[in-house]
């Protein structure tokens, strides 16, 4: 009996572990990146934001992981499942669907947003060729090109938007105002590390003078609840995406 209860608790465990591994394959606690907002014409006043992805939170009986921005809690959190992304905004009625990266030549996926003055709208994209990229990590991505209100946008497998001139963010954008001006402004996706590693990144954008000023620092670190902490913590906090035990 104390044999079979054994056996049973080490399969749960099992399964709590690689059920974790699976709903964090894009977005996994310690993921970081920075996006830069660029206007045309006033490069040289492009100023950066760096994005943390937080531990768990327990919303409405779903997991979700909470971001941080600029090292300041934002009342945003998102969650994935069957290479299906979510993202809540405490201004948004419902989790919207902001990625699905399910891809085949074929397939129709849908990126939700709400409109300003209109309401829930989706994003509608036919997949009509898949290209593919090495991206910084010497490993080769899948990408998508396609229109959005009007707009060129391109997404990249397992990241998401990489510039994006019409909604509130690139790889988190969700909201679009009511009136745009394509070609006016745009964000950028500077760079992308996941577990650690340099992903993606922008080098395009080195002539921007003050864009590096603001990268986050290696010893930068977070505790298990996914705050910033500063340099004279002890214990076990994550920096560049991995726990490290600090004495």
């Amino acid at each position: 009996m104390k044999k079979a209860v054994c056996l049973f608790v080490l399969f749960f465990c099992l399964h709590c572990f690689l059920s974790a591994q699976n709903t964090e394959k894009y977005f996994p606690t310690g993921t970081t990146w920075q996006e830069v907002f660029i206007q045309s014409g006033y490069e040289e006043y492009a100023f950066a934001k760096t994005f943390y992805v937080g531990e768990d939170t327990l919303i409405n009986e779903r997991l979700y992981k909470k971001i941080w921005i600029d090292d300041k809690t934002q009342k945003i959190w998102i969650r994935e499942a069957d290479d299906k992304v979510w993202l809540l905004r405490n201004d948004f009625q419902e989790a919207l669907l902001i990625y699905d990266f399910d891809w085949a030549i074929g397939k129709t996926i849908y990126k939700q947003f709400y409109k300003e003055e209109i309401g829930l709208r989706a994003d509608t994209i036919a997949i009509n060729t898949i290209n593919k990229s090495r991206l910084e990590d010497g490993q080769e991505y899948e990408y998508i090109e396609y229109k959005a209100s009007y707009a060129d946008v391109k997404m990249v497998k397992g990241i998401g938007v990489t510039s994006e001139p019409i909604k509130d963010m690139c790889v988190l954008g969700s909201s679009e105002m009511e009136f745009i001006l394509p070609m006016i402004a745009e964000y950028r996706l500077l760079t992308f590390k996941r577990n650690g590693v340099v992903i993606y990144e922008d080098n395009s954008l080195n002539r921007v003078s003050n864009i590096h000023q603001d990268r986050p620092s290696s010893e930068k670190g977070y505790d298990l609840q996914g705050r910033p902490v500063n340099g004279t913590q002890k214990g076990i906090l994550i920096r560049n995406g991995k726990k490290v035990l600090v004495k």
